[in-house]
């Protein structure tokens, strides 16, 4: 980069690459010839326990479950208390109070019941009989329903239990069918969602649901109402609500999607007022192909998430698309029983999905939201209903999530946190903290659809740099990350991809890839490209284009170019991400840097700024730093 070495860019530029794609072949390597030595190279990264469940008693009280870990907050998730839990590994959390916390331990022994009393501290294990891991329900410390899972227990599945003892004994209760759901108050009123027995001569029955009530906890069922239709139904979530009920029915599974269908209390009857169809996984469930009523709204995402009521009227409802990105999350409201929702579009920057009980609305306002998908997970809180969102774990601290570039060993800057993909960040400390500076001017985003392999930061020096905002047009600072203009050049749009700046050398690229400009001078004249593609493009800004460097890059399926610390020096990434490659005499030998062959390591950036200092980028897992020359890379998160 320009800052400290910039006589040799100047009088050459020699450079290096990454490879993303195919795998390595005889006739591909043999560009590289000949290998000098395999050296290894260690990646530290901080040991994960992944999340598992969240929930929250209160606004202020909650917990997040990991495996043999417990987290709790009692301050709305800006600190969490670690509790080592000592060989259990909890889901389905149930706060009943700030101090009542009831769970489900699986083991490869069978399910337990966990229940603490003092916020978590400490859990007392009671076995659960007929592995009743499914759909366990409290609604005080001593009474307590439970499903026994079909699959499990073919002659029990669909059985409905009850313990008034904590869990001490349970009772099987007769319903008038299997049962999926179950949801019963401590005065013994509540509902129960039932599907017929599938047998070989009944598998129309896999379409087929029933919701009926109970006015004395569960010793008798009264029907309310039928629901079929071509749509295959799999479970369901009943969330009981003062003077009203809501209930989401699961519906098939196929090509990363779900179907699924939101009813809602409407009277005597329950009624559709959510639904999605998806080509992979089906028709929503229960919605006759005859249906003619008002259309039902349609869901967010490709799957289902979950159905988290206010009131008899007022509900949020999480949804999710795994194909995007690293999955994509959306949260929608309703306000008036489902009439109509809000419009969900994807939470901007938040990478990873909501599935199962990972939600929770403790108050209008207040909700948070555990995203699956990062390694550790994302735990996000919104205190304005869900028009934004905040991360508050694993870290409150902000990092950049889209895209980043170190200008010197210590300065760099990046882009987006989980909630605000426009946010730009700065570090002083090589990438150790990160603080927000400003954000780009975007007033029309595109939704959000996961992180770029593209480059999106590009600064030639530390105070002069481009970013390419959610609209997709380019902004300019010209004092350090305080202020962002427009940026169009002539003859394009003011949208681009990409955009890749190494000292005085670059490239942008317009949006749709039609167009693509390149810098000799730090930007300071741009030159209309013959040729949009990364390599080529700042293998001829950098004067390469004739060398054996770019020749090798395209031999690899390399995405991009990156100018290494010296004139005969350079890397670039091997494909599955296996490690990468290092020449110091233009291309013409290669040392290879092999990875661990335990770590599956993917990233969209890496650059050398100093022979022994560098970095690299992973929109997965942050900001990676190496000072010494490459042998062995800390993970900055």
């Amino acid at each position: 980069m320009k800052t400290f070495s910039p006589k040799w860019i100047a009088r050459t530029g020699i450079a290096s690459f990454f490879l993303a794609g195919a795998a390595l072949t005889p006739c591909t390597f043999a560009a590289m010839r000949p290998i000098l030595h395999v050296i290894p190279v260690s990646i530290h990264q901080s040991a994960v326990n992944p999340l598992q469940d969240l929930a929250f008693a209160t606004p202020s009280t909650g917990w997040l479950a990991a495996q043999g870990e417990l987290y709790a907050t009692t301050d709305g998730g800006n600190h969490f208390r670690v509790i080592p839990l000592h060989g259990l590994n909890l889901t389905d959390l149930t706060p009943l109070n700030s101090h009542t916390l009831i769970a489900v331990s699986q083991s490869q022994s069978g399910a337990q019941l966990a229940i603490s009393t003092n916020g978590g501290n400490s859990f007392t294990t009671r076995p659960l009989p007929f592995n009743l891991a499914n759909s366990v329900t409290f609604d005080t410390l001593s009474l307590g329903y439970a499903i026994s899972p079909s699959r499990q227990q073919p002659d029990l599945g669909g059985t409905l239990f009850r313990t008034s003892n904590g869990g001490k004994t349970w009772i099987p209760l007769k319903t008038p069918e299997p049962a999926l759901a179950v949801s019963i108050d401590a005065n013994g009123f509540g509902y129960i969602f039932t599907q017929p027995k599938i047998t070989s001569s009944n598998q129309a029955g896999y379409g087929e649901g029933a919701f009926y009530v109970t006015h004395n906890g569960g010793r008798s069922f009264q029907l309310v109402n039928r629901i079929s239709g071509p749509g295959m139904i799999q479970g369901a979530q009943i969330k009981l609500v003062k003077n009203g009920a809501w209930v989401m029915v699961d519906g098939g599974a196929g090509m990363s999607q779900s179907s699924y269908t939101v009813f809602r209390l409407v009277g005597q009857q329950f009624k559709p007022v959510l639904a999605l169809s998806t080509a992979g996984a089906g028709p929503a469930p229960g919605i006759p192909v005859t249906h003619r009523a008002t259309p039902i709204p349609q869901g967010p995402g490709s799957h289902g998430g979950q159905i988290f009521p206010i009131s008899a009227t007022r509900a949020y409802f999480v949804g999710g698309c795994a194909a995007c990105g690293y999955g994509t999350t959306s949260v929608t409201e309703t306000m008036n029983g489902g009439k109509t929702w809000s419009k969900s579009t994807p939470i901007p920057a938040a990478n990873g999905m909501g599935f199962g009980n990972v939600s929770a609305f403790p108050s209008q306002q207040i909700g948070y939201l555990l995203l699956q998908g990062e390694q550790s997970g994302t735990v996000l809180r919104t205190r304005d209903g869900g028009l934004h969102w905040q991360a508050i774990y694993p870290s409150p601290k902000p990092s950049p999530v889209l895209s980043a570039q170190m200008v010197t060993p210590k300065l760099g800057y990046g882009v987006g946190i989980p909630g605000a993909a426009n946010d730009v960040l700065m570090t002083r400390d090589s990438g150790a903290t990160w603080s927000i500076i400003g954000r780009l001017p975007v007033h029309n985003p595109l939704p959000y659809s996961g992180p770029s392999s593209a480059q999106i930061v590009a600064f030639p020096s530390p105070n002069v740099g481009y970013i390419i905002g959610s609209d997709q047009h380019l902004y300019k600072t010209q004092d350090g990350g305080k202020v962002f203009v427009p940026f169009a050049l002539k003859g394009g749009s003011g949208r681009a991809s990409s955009i890749d700046m190494q000292g005085r050398f670059g490239y942008i690229v317009g949006a749709l890839g039609h167009h693509a400009w390149l810098t000799r001078n730090g930007g300071l004249t741009w030159l209309l490209a013959a040729s949009t593609d990364p390599i080529s493009l700042m293998a001829d800004a950098a004067g390469l284009a004739k060398t054996a460097i770019p020749v090798a890059a395209r031999a690899q399926n390399a995405n991009f170019l990156a100018l290494g610390p010296t004139p005969d020096s350079g890397s670039f990434m091997l494909s599955a991400q296996t490690g990468y490659q290092s020449t110091s005499d233009g291309g013409k030998t290669w040392k290879r840097y092999m990875f661990p062959h335990n770590q599956w390591i993917t990233w969209s950036a890496m650059q050398f700024l100093t022979p022994r200092f560098g970095y690299a980028f992973s929109t997965y897992d942050g900001l990676f730093v190496t000072t010494n020359g490459g042998q062995a890379w800390v993970n900055r998160g």
